[in-house]
């Protein structure tokens, strides 16, 4: 959904039952960040400029997603003043930048004691000279993508123009903490993939960088796609964004690439049978995530660290072997139902007093009939009985879904049920194929228990932050696959049942 922009009037796409109005607007300066970002990335020698390796030649090469420096260390006279603690910054002079690399040389360093020794620095963070991070700035920052990031069925957009000379669908916003952010993916005139998230309010570095790593995360659950690897900081001092007077290069995550979403308005995407695909499409019941709901979901993810991290523990789930899969959700789950609903509303077996009198007795028993047990064991039978009235983990993890009025079915309660066997390893029977069960149709388990988990995690987290629409029934989409058949069950469920 792009085409390259010459008329000045507006005009108007239509997909599916979705106008969306293309307006003129200020054309998004993506071409001079996208320029250095390639120019820093060349291999090239440039000169270090502070001591203690004033005038040394040094080579920056880019080997994935790090950098690497290469230089030859002169001969140091003795007397020349060394740092006692802590790692030096080099400043390096390349490619017409003045550029800070951070911690690269520790103080113990053999390179202070020898002559034309040879050195290999990786260089993780490096900015241009003169930026701070604590100054206010308007950011944006660009990944560069390993694919072509869509969310064409996922999420509501935002049109925008690029100085590369095209306009593109591929545009959301978000609002966290009352700074809209604008979200973009675009590509250079190589076809090249670039992630954008910019705003235009003045911030400082760490604040702007929490809420885009909350958009990143946000992206990841609704598209699967969690972008990563290298991230540029570019700071402008004034809200056009037209050249930027410094930027800052850091490290992230590994990329994240799973082919499951919670969200496809479009039936043909996902669902195999085609006359149901039909069916459905011409029902036209299906919404993308709004702008607001969007919103929702990252402000939750800049409020929580905890909620950060169980989904960038889904990511991992989704993305690492069978075998961790359906254990992995089976944690975010659990996680998840104390984040949003917390332990006090889960209700425990007996009210205190009925607990109290109930331990009282038992332990009476024990001290009455098992003084011939050693103390070790004595214990261990007054811990359990200390503990009986603990709220069950298959209760805690009803609780949210009862918070939001989702109806658990016979077969999300048969798969919470499993979860003690998901974390210790094993592999519960979910067909009752009996102990001569095939390493196949236990692959299948795993694979319709990780699905199932994936939906209702998908299904509570889209209620929570209002999503008032439906998710996909992954584990009804690969019935076919799995041979558990679901011939009561929907291919999308809603996330907010009507009344």
């Amino acid at each position: 959904m792009l085409r390259k922009f010459t008329a000045e009037r507006d005009y108007v796409m239509t997909i599916r039952n979705f106008p969306i109005m293309v307006k003129k607007e200020d054309i998004k300066a993506f071409k001079a960040p996208v320029d250095t970002i390639k120019l820093i990335s060349r291999t090239g020698w440039g000169m270090l400029i502070n001591t203690p390796f004033i005038g040394v030649k040094a080579r920056l090469r880019k080997a994935g997603k790090k950098f690497i420096l290469n230089w030859t260390c002169p001969y140091l006279p003795e007397n020349i003043e060394k740092k006692q603690n802590g790692y030096y910054n080099l400043l390096l002079n390349f490619s017409g930048y003045s550029l800070v690399l951070e911690d690269v040389l520790a103080v113990s360093d053999l390179s202070f004691q020898f002559p034309k020794v040879k050195k290999t620095e990786q260089i993780d963070y490096f900015h241009t000279d003169g930026f701070d991070k604590k100054a206010n700035y308007f950011f944006r920052l660009i990944i560069p993508l390993e694919e072509k990031l869509e969310f064409f069925f996922q999420l509501e957009r935002k049109t925008f123009e690029d100085d590369f000379g095209w306009r593109h669908a591929r545009g959301t916003q978000v609002v966290i903490n009352g700074d809209l952010l604008q979200v973009c993916v675009f590509h250079d005139e190589k076809q090249i993939n670039y992630l954008s998230i910019e705003s235009y309010k003045k911030q400082p570095y760490e604040l702007f960088s929490d809420k885009a790593h909350a958009v990143i995360n946000g992206l990841g659950l609704l598209t699967g796609y969690l972008a990563g690897n290298s991230g540029w900081y570019f700071a402008y001092l004034n809200k056009e964004m037209s050249v930027p007077s410094h930027f800052y290069r850091n490290p992230m995550r590994d990329t994240m690439i799973s082919s499951y979403t919670p969200v496809n308005i479009n039936p043909h995407a996902w669902i195999h049978d085609r006359t149901e695909a039909d069916r459905l499409y011409k029902l036209d019941f299906l919404k993308p995530v709004s702008f607001e709901v969007f919103s929702n979901l990252c402000q939750k993810l800049f409020d929580s660290v905890d909620f950060s991290a169980a989904i960038l523990l889904m990511m991992e789930a989704s993305v690492a072997s069978l075998i961790f899969r359906p254990g992995g959700y089976a944690i975010v789950l659990e996680s998840l139902a104390d984040l949003i609903t917390g332990e006090a509303k889960a209700c425990a077996p007996m009210d205190k007093s009925l607990a109290r009198n109930v331990r009282d007795k038992l332990k009476g028993v024990i001290n009455a009939e098992c003084a011939h047990l050693s103390q070790e064991n004595r214990d261990i039978l007054i811990g359990k009985i200390n503990n009986i009235n603990q709220i069950t983990n298959k209760s805690r993890l009803r609780i949210p879904f009862n918070e939001f009025k989702i109806p658990l079915s016979k077969k999300d309660l048969e798969l919470l049920d499993t979860r003690n066997d998901f974390l210790h390893g094993r592999i519960p029977d979910l067909t009752e194929a009996g102990v001569q069960r095939s390493i196949d149709r236990k692959n299948k388990d795993l694979y319709y228990a990780s699905v199932r988990f994936y939906t209702l995690i998908c299904r509570l987290i889209l209620a929570w932050v209002g999503y008032d629409n439906y998710v996909l029934n992954h584990a009804k989409i690969q019935e076919n696959f799995t041979h558990i058949f679901l011939t009561d069950e929907e291919y999308y469920l809603a996330t907010i049942p009507s009344n």
